[in-house]
């Protein structure tokens, strides 16, 4: 065998072997699919939430979607509550996230919306509610906090 051909061969099994056997085995579990959560959105002010996750990695939950303006009028400011609620009624957990790009405009190059993402340290039981509310305010800076007025409690 030429050493032209024992380069492809040597070649093209890395490739294979980096394709496959080194490729990471993802841990997320989707808690919407597996019906493990409820999902909740409060859509008004203008503004639509959509495509929303919500996924299970080690004991931690991850919540992301899209916020999309639906009004004629460019909404700069404002955030995402997210609030988690037990079967039972109990609030067990609540954040806010801003979303990015900051301004939710109307314009055709914006058509997508801005991206939000939380991650929250545990896990509800089964059964639990993550209810999601736009809240219009003036813009807090970091990527999550703690709002005092959430939306979606």
């Amino acid at each position: 065998m030429s050493d032209k051909k024992i380069r492809i061969v040597i070649f093209t099994g890395l490739i294979i072997l980096l394709l496959t056997g080194f490729s990471c085995a993802s841990t997320k579990v989707n808690l919407l699919n597996n019906k493990s959560v409820k999902l909740e959105k409060v859509s008004d002010q203008g503004v639509r939430i959509m495509k929303v996750f919500v996924h299970k990695e080690n004991d931690e939950m991850q919540i992301s979607g899209i916020v999309k303006n639906t009004s004629f009028v460019p909404v700069t400011s404002g955030h995402v509550d997210i609030a988690v609620i037990s079967p039972e009624g109990v609030i067990l957990q609540k954040i806010s996230a801003n979303y990015l790009p900051g301004t939710l405009s109307n314009r055709k190059r914006h058509h997508q919306g801005s991206r939000f993402s939380a991650d929250l340290q545990s896990v509800p039981p089964a059964g639990s509610t993550v209810r999601i509310a736009f809240h219009k305010t003036p813009f807090i800076t970091g990527r999550t906090f703690i709002c005092d007025e959430n939306r979606a409690i």
